[in-house]
């Protein structure tokens, strides 16, 4: 399996920023879900599975997109939400997170 370099990695952002700001600039609107579609047609083009890491505030969020991309990219998983509390409720939202990404054979980045 291929992994994108650092070096590709950031030339494909890039050019994906400059395109947003182009577009923004003259006052257009960007669609993102024909940008990610045409993304992944690429992505399954070259055969290549980019490396991907994804912050999650809970499972119920990452749940769509996780399981929209996982075949395309090698997903990892941040979870990440300074906003719940106490941390016994945290500490159950992250094991339902972890849950989810057993069952989806994705890791999760602790």
């Amino acid at each position: 399996m291929h992994k994108y370099s650092k070096k590709q990695s950031n030339v494909l952002v890039d050019g994906l920023l400059k395109i947003d700001k182009e577009k923004k600039d003259k006052g257009e609107n960007v669609n993102y879900q024909l940008k990610m579609d045409e993304m992944i047609k690429n992505i399954q083009q070259e055969e290549k599975q980019p490396k991907l890491l994804l912050q999650s505030c809970c499972a119920p969020c990452s749940s769509s997109v996780l399981q929209r991309i996982k075949q395309f990219f090698d997903v990892t998983v941040l979870y990440y939400n300074p906003n719940i509390f106490p941390k016994e409720e945290y500490n159950k939202r992250k094991q339902e997170q972890l849950k989810f990404l057993n069952e989806l054979n994705i890791k999760l980045l602790d």
